[in-house]
């Protein structure tokens, strides 16, 4: 018999999301939980001035690494500059190869070893963008990679919370 966690309809809990750090916070933590990633974030990300990327809400992330990703890490992420530039499709840190996204400063470091990484992201203006990122030690199987996109994609309730930032 399935479990009431197994069946938590994400699009609910971020229907009611607007203005609520709380649902925020459930609904990154339940995205995170269905499709077995380590840790999510979601980041607004100044497209300009990469240095003023900051964390809006966070899933086992530790304040330690969000303090240093915003005062120094945030410049040399490659993966999160990637999604702001290439909006509203989904994209996998392994499935870039042969693009910008993996020249990234040698002194980046993921959070414990969770280099795979897939997210999205939504233009908020010219400027800024709101990018969506899960991570994980574990790369991803095609399979995954197909399910997790339409899972993303089916989302777009995400889309109008842009307004609010």
């Amino acid at each position: 018999m399935p479990q009431l966690a197994d069946v938590i309809d994400l699009k609910s809990i971020l229907d009611t999301a607007s203005g609520n750090d709380l649902v925020w916070n459930r609904f990154l933590t339940e995205l995170t939980r269905q499709l077995d990633c380590d840790s999510s974030v979601l980041l607004v990300t100044d497209q300009v001035k990469r240095k003023n990327t900051h964390f809006l809400f966070s899933v086992n992330i530790p304040p330690e690494y969000q303090e240093k990703y915003e005062n120094e890490l945030n410049r040399l992420d490659s993966f999160n500059y990637f999604l702001s530039k290439n909006s509203k499709t989904v994209h996998y840190s392994q499935t870039l190869v042969d693009t910008a996204c993996t020249k990234t400063d040698a002194s980046f470091k993921p959070l414990a070893g969770q280099k795979y990484q897939f997210g999205l992201s939504i233009p908020c203006n010219n400027n800024h963008s709101l990018n969506l990122i899960l991570s994980r030690e574990l790369a991803f199987s095609d399979a995954e990679q197909q399910q997790f996109s339409k899972i993303l994609q089916s989302l777009p309730a995400m889309e109008s919370e842009r307004e609010g930032w």
